[in-house]
């Protein structure tokens, strides 16, 4: 165990005095406080004297290592700690017994209600003073040092006014009325001469188109069974266009058509002639059948 040093030891020596008050001194400030008080401190009664035979009966206690030879027993502590808050109670009762409420003159005098308090009236505006700033002169705004140069104005330019024209009345006929001078002695502007425009003559049609819709015309009145109608229809087609790329075609329908007709004579002739130039045509078994034609 190391021992204490100076420091320690100077501490301690201060706070030996801080310890509990004795029996005694408790005993000695309630009697102050009753005092102070008026008031006669109450009688504590004592343990009661043991007889001669039980002092010689009951042994004095020894002292334990917990507590000291010197020390009070249990009954004397507990009652003056009692005693104690006893004291500590007086002592703030008799404090604000002391201080007490705080005198109406210390808080500035009497309360006065809002009641009490008089309106002070409004402020009445003077007559205003029609003099009054009639001497200051308000300065105007000065320009700045250096102001940046103004492009000049264009100058305005009279733009005549033209008026407009108006639609120039016409006779029965259709021919315009002379025209009328105006006001100012100007006469309206003609309007523009417009051309008629010349007749165009119509594109040529594309043959080979115009062979195809005679031929195609021509086969299905062959299968609607109007043979008349065909046959004219390949006719004109051979007509117009008698070196067609569709002129096998168109032959082929003219035979058919007479022998389907009844023009059988006409009809073989012509068969034969087709059948003698294009042997191998996909027409030719129709019109071997047709026209009743040898092989």
């Amino acid at each position: 165990m190391t021992e204490l040093s100076d420091e320690s030891r100077a501490l301690l020596d201060l706070e030996a005095g801080l310890d509990e008050p004795t029996g005694d001194e408790l005993d000695a400030r309630r009697l102050a406080v009753f005092a102070a008080l008026g008031v006669p401190a109450p009688t504590i009664p004592g343990p009661s004297a043991p007889n001669a035979g039980e002092t010689a009966s009951v042994p004095n206690p020894e002292p334990t290592p917990t507590t000291s030879a010197g020390a009070p027993t249990g009954m004397s502590v507990g009652l003056k700690l009692a005693l104690g808050l006893v004291t500590a109670a007086v002592l703030g009762t008799l404090g604000v017994l002391v201080v007490g409420d705080p005198a109406p003159d210390d808080l500035g005098g009497p309360a006065t209600s809002v009641g009490d308090v008089p309106l002070m009236p409004p402020p009445e505006a003077g007559p205003i003073d029609a003099g009054e700033g009639a001497n200051d002169v308000v300065e105007p705004p000065t320009a700045p040092a250096d102001p940046s140069p103004l492009e000049p104005a264009a100058p305005a330019v009279d733009v005549p006014v033209v008026p407009a024209p108006r639609p120039r009345p016409r006779d029965a006929e259709g021919s315009n009325a002379p025209a009328e001078a105006t006001s100012t002695g100007t006469s309206e502007p003609a309007p523009p001469a417009v051309a008629d425009p010349t007749p165009t003559e119509p594109a040529p049609g594309d043959p080979l188109s115009e062979e195809s819709m005679l031929v195609a015309a021509g086969s299905a009145q062959l299968r609607a069974g109007h043979a008349t109608e065909a046959l004219s229809l390949f006719e004109r087609a051979l007509a117009r266009h008698p070196s067609g790329a569709l002129r096998v075609e168109a032959l082929a329908g003219r035979a058919l058509a007479l022998c389907r007709a009844g023009r059988m004579e006409a009809g073989q002739r012509e068969a034969e002639r087709f059948l003698a130039s294009y042997p191998r045509s996909p027409s030719a078994p129709r019109i071997r059948s047709a026209c009743r034609v040898e092989p």
